[in-house]
Order: structure tokens, then C-alpha cells, then sequence
């Protein structure tokens, strides 16, 4: 090797170099190849903004999947994520809660018209 020693073959050999742009090509191309099959399947365009979030978590700006949950429930923020979380928890409460010993949905509806209908009848002279 004439007398060379590690330090001179790798000043004169950048293999890091090489590596690290090998590794970006390989990245690169695989970015690629998903765009290229999520557009198969309409992907390219997301219609909301989690999927946009999603696909620029993906091929943009490259994140890990706890990162991306984190933004997507910040955007998920607002009244209408609360009106919908409040849509998701009256079905869960209508199906657990006859489960957990307590009135159904159907039979707290018919206390409530039973109460009506008591105090309509009271107002009346009715008892």
C-alpha cells in the first residue's frame, strides 16, 4: 500500500461519502416507487387535512409515526372535532351503558316523556 496509512486511504477514499449518498438514492427512489403506487390508488391528491398530513409525513418531510399522530390530533382540534367526539361518545354511551347495569338510551328517553307527562298533568290537576 506504500506506506499509507487508514487515515490517508479513507482522506483519499471517502467512503462515508459514498455511503451516505447510496443511502439517499435508496430513499429517494423508495419515495418514489410509494408515490408512484399511492397515485394508482388516488392517494396523490389528499382530500382532508390528516391525509395531507399523512402524505407529507411520507414522501416531504420525512416523520415517524409518533410525530404524525401528534399533528394530527392537533388538527383535529376545534368544534367540530369536539361536536364529533361528543357524536362518538353518545353511540359508545348508548351501547355501554345498558351494559354496565344502567338505563338504555330508549329507556331514559321514556323516563324523560314519563316526567313530562307527570308534570303536564300536575299543571292540569291530574296527579
Amino acid at each position: 500500500m506504500n506506506g499509507k496509512n487508514i487515515e490517508e486511504i479513507k482522506a483519499a477514499f471517502p467512503i462515508e461519502d459514498a455511503e451516505t449518498a447510496a443511502y439517499e438514492r435508496g430513499i429517494n427512489a423508495e419515495r418514489e416507487r410509494l408515490k408512484e403506487l399511492d397515485s394508482l390508488a388516488g392517494v396523490e391528491r389528499p382530500l382532508d387535512k390528516r391525509a395531507a398530513i399523512i402524505v407529507r409525513a411520507k414522501y416531504e418531510e420525512p416523520q415517524d409515526a409518533r410525530d404524525v399522530a401528534m399533528e394530527l390530533l392537533r388538527a383535529v382540534t376545534g368544534a367540530a372535532a369536539l361536536e364529533a367526539r361528543k357524536a362518538d361518545a353518545s353511540v359508545i354511551d348508548a351501547v355501554l351503558t345498558p351494559l354496565n347495569g344502567g338505563p338504555s338510551a330508549r329507556e331514559r328517553e321514556e323516563e324523560a316523556e314519563t316526567k313530562v307527562a307527570e308534570a303536564i298533568n300536575g299543571m292540569r290537576g291530574y296527579k
